[in-house]
């Protein structure tokens, strides 16, 4: 949730390109239309693809009555997975997501810093590229001040 003044945004994506906007140094997003495509891009794969997986894996955690095997958990940690994966393969050998740190680890972080602290962190060993990513975020001040 975010106020400024009279606006009152309860959408993190809204609120990070708002803040974008309202903050542009230093820039979150890159210069040209195609690379913040690729950006946005990004972000909406973290609520719409990561941010599913993710609750469903770490279910155990939130929900008493939901156990580790649990067949939606079981999918979950499946479809997590398959996430990072992508992830994997989108970081090559670049150190960060679309290019420079930008929206799009910032959309990420909340969700992948907190992996192995929740149980997931075989998921990041199995994906070197993605946990040497993982401790990159985790190692800037704007991440690691406001880790759980």
């Amino acid at each position: 949730m975010l106020e400024d003044g009279d606006l009152v945004l309860a959408e993190s994506i809204a609120i990070l390109e708002y803040l974008e906007e309202r903050h542009p140094s230093p820039p979150l997003l890159p210069d040209d239309a195609a690379s913040r495509a690729r950006v946005r891009e990004l972000m909406l794969w973290s609520n719409g693809s990561l941010a599913p997986a993710w609750k469903a894996a770490l279910a155990p955690l939130f929900v008493p009555s939901v156990t580790a095997d649990d067949p939606s958990v079981v999918e979950g940690r499946v479809a997590l997975g398959r996430y990072l994966d992508v992830l994997e393969a989108r970081l090559g050998g670049a150190s960060w997501l679309a290019g420079d740190y930008s929206l799009a680890d910032v959309c990420h972080a909340p969700f992948a810093t907190a992996l192995a602290m929740a149980g997931c962190g075989d998921l990041l060993q199995a994906r070197p590229l993605v946990a040497a990513w993982v401790e990159r975020l985790g190692a800037r001040p704007a991440v690691r001040d406001t880790a759980p």
